[in-house]
């Protein structure tokens, strides 16, 4: 029989992980500073180095099950690409032409991520800094950052409806703030 781990994080520990040429996370970390000085992300940020696409999406790419497992050389655990806003606000610094973000319509997608960051140890306050779409959070302002948000509606589908997946996600809508995009 397998023997159950019992995994209580500390919130405090928790750090925004993202790979690259180190260049151009040295450039992310300082310009999250300056442009976002109090968000979550700004204070917890940490350069992951550059490494292959396949080594990237080995340690990060967990879904469905949260496969928590120390993936990384340092014995860190991965929670993958879970707290989807972080994206954009990373990548909005380094200035790119254009910048498009997938998130799935309605609530659940916030629901999602907040379940993942209380299971992390998040406070309630710490969770509302990343997802409240009332308040000025970072997904709120990863929306407003966004040049195009392609707006899927993927949660409304079962495990196995592959089909219905790859349908949604080439005929969901696009809000877009630039023209040609």
């Amino acid at each position: 029989a397998r023997a159950q781990i019992e995994f209580k994080p500390e919130f405090k520990d928790f750090r925004y992980g993202m790979f690259g040429p180190e260049q151009d996370l040295q450039r992310m970390e300082r310009e999250l500073k300056l442009r976002y000085p109090n968000r979550l992300l700004s204070k917890r940020f940490r350069s992951l180095g550059q490494t292959t696409w396949l080594e990237a999406m080995t340690v990060t790419t967990l879904e469905p099950n949260l496969g928590l497992q120390p993936t990384l050389d340092t014995g860190e655990v991965a929670v993958g690409g879970f707290i989807v806003t972080t994206g954009v606000l990373g990548l909005k610094t380094l200035n790119p032409r254009r910048m498009i973000t997938v998130i799935s319509q309605g609530a659940r997608e916030a629901r999602f991520g907040s379940s993942i960051l209380n299971f992390l140890g998040a406070s309630e306050d710490e969770i509302h800094e990343v997802y409240s779409i009332k308040d000025r959070s970072d997904l709120s302002i990863s929306l407003v950052e966004a040049d195009g948000i392609w707006c899927s509606s993927w949660n409304r589908f079962g495990d196995f409806a592959a089909s219905d997946l790859f349908n949604n996600g080439y005929t969901s809508p696009m809000l877009t703030r630039r023209p040609l995009l």
